[in-house]
């Protein structure tokens, strides 16, 4: 239903008497679709409905007009007017009016949330339909009371709305899922320390995470390397696990080689820590046995200086490793169980075809050292794989000059046995049999003579052997010079200076070199002079006797 008001007909006074029409508002049953009207209808009627009002306050209150019956005019009561058909005008206005109680209880109400936005099946009904609505009161509408209609008019949803989310069906309503939080993965800084820590967890979800792409960790440098240079792979070999070595290597994508800081690889530091497991995997993931670190060291030389059993050293073999690899200073394998007396070492090498002519910066060869060591087992086994005794140090000596100078007898006659030369000379002029006299043992003396060593024959400085063994004050070399292998007493060279021990009174330095200039014996040039200085007189009687023969 609707309202509106109509034009009247002129009074008995002369003015229009408008009409008046009784508003009778009712909700359409199971309708609630709000109707748009015109906004100037609606107030036109309101204002018209306002003029009737103040018309009946100057002639007290009229009575109560029925609903749908239109109201005479006071001058002529007994006209009775037409009823006026409703326009389409008036139709939507009723609708605006509907709306606008409609409105007015809603806002009474308390707010009511809004129902779920998926749409219904068709099988929910709405209740409302079939309950029949209330019976509504006149109502008489003002101008004051007609709210401003916007182009879309509002809509609230109502207590129906609530029913029908009741009837929702579960399966219809968003289901919640429950997220696990994900488990962090170690941060850059702690990849180190979970690979010493042989955390495989930690170590294997930052690989998963960070080595997508076809470099690997190699993307993330912070993760590779910790402040000191060393490298996550060197933190594994640390920690000594295999699972995270693997992980690195096959997820991380890290390479095998990778230096530290000291360009040591992950393979040699294994080798330093003894561990042959980790050598293996190492190897078989395509390690280089022989790369070399700062100092020149490579796996194979690390794993024997660091004393490691054989076992390793098979393993390094198997992988190609060089045997006669040299350091910095060039000292190889072979060097090192010189050095130490290994025996077993020194034959493992030898056995696998090490070079035993080896030399290091100085040009020492193991033979050198172990025959300056006296070490006559090792010497023995060089001279039985073919280790030369001709090759000589920086300073010329042979390894025959060596064994000599230090008296290991043992190691001469090994060396003298094997065909070593007796007329080699060092830098300084000196022949094996100088060395002998030095080393002050006349068994190597005898040794160096019964092969044919030269008896007159003179240093850089001068000095034959009978001369040194007189400076010496070696009685017995003397004797064995002169008697067996007729050494000349009369063979000069060139003077010496000798420097006589300061007396009590001569602590001043210069009153020891005015002492020492004036001993200084230039004219003595034969070794009965030098005899003479320094007062040998049993020396003095000898080469008497023999000058004398």
């Amino acid at each position: 239903m609707g309202s509106g008001a109509g034009k009247g007909k002129k009074g008995e006074d002369g003015e229009e008497v408008p009409e008046v029409q009784v508003v009778q508002v009712a909700a359409a049953s199971g309708d609630r679709t709000p109707t748009l009207i015109d906004p100037a209808a609606g107030l036109l009627a309101a204002k018209r409905l306002k003029e009737q009002a103040a018309q009946r306050a100057e002639g007290g209150s009229p009575a109560p007009v029925p609903s749908g019956t239109p109201e005479k005019p006071k001058s002529s009561p007994d006209v009775k007017r037409p009823q006026l058909k409703k326009s389409r005008s008036t139709r939507d206005q009723e609708g605006t009016n509907s709306i606008s109680l409609e409105q007015q209880q809603l806002a009474a109400k308390p707010p009511v949330p809004e129902a779920p936005s998926e749409q219904l099946p068709e099988t929910l009904t709405d209740t409302r339909s079939q309950q029949t609505p209330p019976a509504l009161e006149p109502l008489v509408v003002t101008k004051e009371e007609v709210p401003e209609l916007s182009e879309t008019p509002a809509f609230h949803a109502g207590p129906a709305n609530l029913e029908l989310q009741e009837e929702v069906p579960q399966a219809w309503r968003p289901t919640e899922f429950v997220v696990p939080p994900p488990q962090e993965s170690p941060k850059p800084v702690d990849l180190a320390t979970a690979c010493r820590n042989c955390n495989v967890e930690a170590v294997k979800s930052f690989c998963v995470s960070k080595a997508r792409s076809a470099r690997g960790l190699s993307d993330c440098e912070e993760a590779l390397f910790d402040a000191y240079g060393d490298s996550v792979l060197h933190h594994a070999i640390q920690g000594g696990s295999e699972e995270v070595v693997r992980l690195l290597l096959e997820i991380g994508r890290v390479e095998v080689d990778i230096p530290n800081a000291r360009n040591e690889t992950a393979l040699e530091l294994a080798c330093r820590r003894g561990n042959t497991g980790m050598v293996g995997k190492l190897l078989d993931a395509g390690a280089d046995p022989d790369r070399c670190d700062n100092n020149g060291l490579t796996p194979f030389l690390t794993a024997v200086f660091a004393g490691i059993d054989h076992s390793m050293l098979d393993v390094l073999l198997r992988a190609g490793a060089n045997l006669s690899a040299q350091d910095s200073r060039g000292i190889a394998a072979l060097h090192f169980g010189a050095l130490r007396g290994d025996l077993p070492l020194v034959e493992w090498l030898l056995t696998n075809k090490a070079d035993s002519d080896v030399q290091t910066e100085h040009c020492t060869t193991p033979l050198m050292l172990a025959a300056k060591r006296g070490l006559t087992e090792i010497v023995s086994l060089l001279l039985n794989h073919r280790a030369s005794t001709s090759h000589a140090d920086e300073a010329g000596c042979t390894a025959l000059m060596h064994a000599l100078s230090t008296a290991n007898t043992e190691a001469a006659k090994l060396i003298l046995k094997s065909g070593a030369s007796v007329d080699a000379i060092d830098c300084a002029g000196r022949s094996p049999l100088f060395h002998a006299v030095l080393g002050g043992c006349a068994e190597c003396v005898k040794g160096v003579l019964d092969c044919g060593g030269r008896v007159n024959i003179l240093d850089e400085e001068g000095r034959s052997p009978l001369y040194q063994a007189c400076l010496m004050s070696a009685d017995a070399l003397v004797a064995l010079l002169l008697n067996t292998h007729s050494a000349d007493p009369n063979l000069a060279g060139h003077g010496t200076v000798i420097k006589p021990a300061a007396t009590a009174g001569e602590e001043d330095e210069q009153d020891r070199e005015s002492s020492a200039a004036r001993a200084c014996l230039e004219e003595a040039r034969t070794c009965l002079q030098v005899c003479a200085t320094l007062a040998h007189n049993e020396l003095m009687g000898r080469l008497i006797d023999v000058v004398q023969m």
